[in-house]
């Protein structure tokens, strides 16, 4: 019984979300979705992860001072941009949605 609400929901949520013909799904165009407010911040601490994945990249390398706060400031500029252009494919946002 609980599965089966579950998978209604999850379908509700697809069928809002997802459009035919869509590859990609950006997370900004999510944000404008009907759908809980709880998926929506799923999603976005999803690519939180990725930005924090970047990031450590950066803070790994000894060969530049990542630590200058005009280096800082750029580098959070940069990971603003790419937040807003953060986009799922269509089998990842599927496989995040039942997760």
């Amino acid at each position: 019984m609980l599965d089966q609400i579950i998978e209604n929901i999850i379908q509700k949520i697809r069928k809002e979300v997802v459009q035919p013909g869509m590859g990609d799904i950006p997370l900004t165009y999510i944000f404008t979705r009907n759908i809980p407010d709880s998926i929506k911040h799923f999603f976005d601490q999803e690519v939180e992860l990725w930005i924090r994945e970047e990031s450590e990249k950066f803070s790994a390398s000894e060969r530049f001072d990542y630590d200058v706060p005009e280096v800082q400031m750029l580098l959070d500029k940069i990971f603003d941009t790419l937040k807003q252009t953060a986009t799922f494919n269509l089998n990842q946002f599927n496989l995040l949605l039942e997760r």
